[in-house]
């Protein structure tokens, strides 16, 4: 498969991922914050589970849905069709440590198949069919892209030094396919369709309408069925003008009770080219993570029920890295991305000093080009940043978040989360 065609598969897998950029915005202002709050608490520590003793499953065979029959939503922004919890724990299926999944895609005219294999830490391979493979590590936070070209060529490139989460560079691209799908149930279920089966395993089904990228295009619909366990996208069809324009499909389905290790490359593949670092690295804890960076990292008081700190890395002094549409926003300097995980589900909170001026001030870190949000601005009332003006940004296919600047840092959260838990979380920042 040529470079061309991977690039338009990859494109189509953010599409599902939610991973696109943004850089326009529809807004709707507030004068207060969202009146529907979600049930939260302090973070609980979640056990072990029990591995179970039987075999993998393995199932191809499709099962019908078991869920009421979908129906459309009109606008983006409808009334919910049902009520489901948006922090509630996943339903225990296996539970899964790795899920293997074989998929067809059929995506802007270009066809392929792909084997997907990812674990709960956020580790994930991808293996082509002619034999392209991409892999990330997600312990070491190292992806590595292995390419062949009509020619005989090959390419391998190297990633290393990532953060956890975005608005920064990081890897787990594939490990948040379907969180799209979960951020829009997070959304107080607004595109909520039913719940069925399929390959045996628990499922939630999705609809809503999309607003088109600007400049790229897109689908302007999306119907989209999820592992209920993983969060990841079983099913995912785009249509535009009710024509389809995105399909992925799952054709297998296969759990592991333990990590497989497979994330990384063939030891005899030599590497082409230098590695490319963004420049962080993890750290023991906050305290350590306090002293390098020179200023006391702010933490929520208040998380979603389930959810502990994961991991931890941190970007001392000035680094090569930049957020926003083009780069837009200074360079980084002193960032701490931290990771919290509830078993597949995860979200990332990031503080930066603000860095010096670009002339026209800081914009949304997680922003693109061409991509819409719906838009909640609002005064944080307390906490580390009480004064600070936060911005909630939030569309269907993208990922939730919120951003705020001080005038010297700047704090983000994103994630499967709801406003009012993003709102929480940022007026109840205390310092590490």
């Amino acid at each position: 498969m040529g470079y061309t065609v991977k690039a338009a598969i990859l494109a189509v897998a953010l599409v599902a991922a939610g991973c696109g950029g943004a850089g326009e915005s529809v807004v709707v202002e507030a004068e207060s914050t969202p009146t529907q709050r979600a049930s939260i608490s302090t973070p609980e520590t979640v056990a072990d589970p029990v591995e179970p003793t039987a075999a993998p499953v393995s199932q191809a065979t499709l099962e019908p849905t078991a869920g009421p029959t979908p129906t459309p939503l009109a606008t983006a922004t409808p009334g919910p069709t049902a009520t489901p919890e948006p922090t509630a724990a996943p339903p225990v299926a296996g539970p899964a440590e790795t899920i293997v999944i074989e998929f067809t895609d059929d995506s802007y005219g270009f066809q392929s198949a792909y084997s997907f294999t990812a674990t709960r830490d956020g580790s994930y391979r991808m293996d082509y069919g002619d034999g392209d493979v991409y892999v990330f590590d997600a312990t070491e936070s190292i992806g590595t892209s292995f390419v062949t070209f009509g020619d005989g060529d090959e390419s391998v490139y190297r990633e290393v030094g990532g953060a956890v989460g975005p608005p920064d560079l990081y890897g787990a691209t594939y490990a948040v396919q379907g969180q799209a799908a979960l951020n829009t149930l997070a959304r107080e279920g607004t595109a909520f369709a039913g719940a069925g089966t399929l390959f045996g395993r628990d499922t939630v089904l999705f609809e809503t309408a999309l607003i088109p990228n600007a400049i790229g295009g897109g689908p302007d619909f999306e119907t989209v069925v999820v592992d209920a366990e993983t969060g990841i996208v079983l099913s995912y069809l785009g249509t535009l003008e009710g024509h389809p324009l995105v399909s992925l499909e799952a054709v297998s389905v296969e759990t592991f009770p333990t990590r497989l290790d497979v994330f990384a490359l063939d030891e005899s593949i030599e590497l082409g080219v230098p590695d490319y670092d963004s420049g962080f690295r993890p750290v023991s804890g906050l305290g350590e993570a306090s002293e390098m960076l020179g200023y006391a990292v702010p933490i929520p008081a208040i998380v979603p029920v389930g959810y502990s700190i994961d991991a931890i890395r941190i970007a001392p002094g000035l680094t090569n890295g930049f957020t926003g549409a083009e780069a837009s926003n200074p360079r980084n300097i002193d960032v701490v991305s931290i990771r919290y995980a509830n078993r597949w589900r995860s979200f990332t909170i990031s503080t930066r000093r603000v860095g010096e001026g670009n002339g026209f001030g800081w914009i949304n870190p997680f922003s693109g080009e061409g991509q819409a949000y719906d838009v909640f601005r609002f005064t944080v009332k307390s906490g580390a940043f009480a004064g600070a003006v936060a911005e909630v940004a939030t569309q269907a296919d993208t990922v939730p978040h919120l951003w705020a600047d001080t005038g010297e840092f700047v704090f983000t959260v994103t994630g499967p989360l709801s406003e009012s838990e993003m709102v929480d979380m940022v007026e109840t920042l205390a310092l590490g």
